[in-house]
């Protein structure tokens, strides 16, 4: 894997969710041998992303392109070859990769409740641990409540769509997810034990 991980706190996730089918669409793209132009031009021109502004079409690609960039090469392909959960958790690998926040969330959050047997996720627990961050980081620090509420639901949303947290009125339980034997080989290979926790891996 390109370990070119991010180790900034940043609230870009906020303007950038999970993005699964629009990743679909953009590799399937990409496999198709698309150049950069030709992509641009079918997200923009022909709305690909369904989105009302351009501006959040080409922000949305950017991002995408970024995480795509963070995989190794073969992980791209099988985005588009995979069933649905293998290319989710493929993608969530990149997203992993891409915010040390959600990296901390699953395993500081999630991991440590497994472990103690504890599988409900409260959102009060999710606020005590942000509020925590706030005080350890100065760049957390400067974010506004509007902005943590958004980066709190973002990142509850993200482990939603992965597979690992399941609505359960205002409580969220934590799931036990087979990660498929193409993400364990890959942390494996590259010798980064801290991607079992973040993928709920006992």
């Amino acid at each position: 894997m390109k370990k070119t991980e991010n180790t900034e706190y940043t609230a870009t996730m906020t303007g950038n969710p999970f993005l699964y089918r629009e990743t679909r669409i953009v590799v399937k793209m990409v496999c198709a041998g698309y150049d950069d132009g030709s992509i641009r031009e079918e997200v923009i021109s022909r709305n690909a992303f369904q989105c009302d502004k351009k501006n959040t079409n080409l922000k949305h690609l950017a991002e995408i392109k970024l995480r795509l960039s963070l995989l190794p090469a073969d992980f791209v392909k099988l985005i588009d070859e995979s069933d649905a959960e293998t290319s989710r958790l493929i993608l969530f690998y990149a997203l992993l990769v891409r915010y040390r926040l959600l990296r901390e969330f699953m395993a500081e959050l999630l991991y440590e409740k497994l472990m103690l047997m504890e599988p409900l996720l409260r959102v009060p627990e999710v606020d005590i641990w942000l509020a925590h961050k706030k005080e350890q980081d100065d760049k957390v620090a400067t974010w506004t409540e509007s902005t943590m509420k958004k980066v709190k639901q973002v990142l509850l949303k993200m482990a939603v769509e992965a597979g690992y947290l399941k609505k359960e009125k205002s409580d969220y339980r934590i799931l036990n997810v087979m990660v498929p034997k193409v993400l364990t080989d890959e942390i494996q290979r590259t010798c980064d034990a801290a991607y079992r926790k973040y993928f709920l891996i006992r």
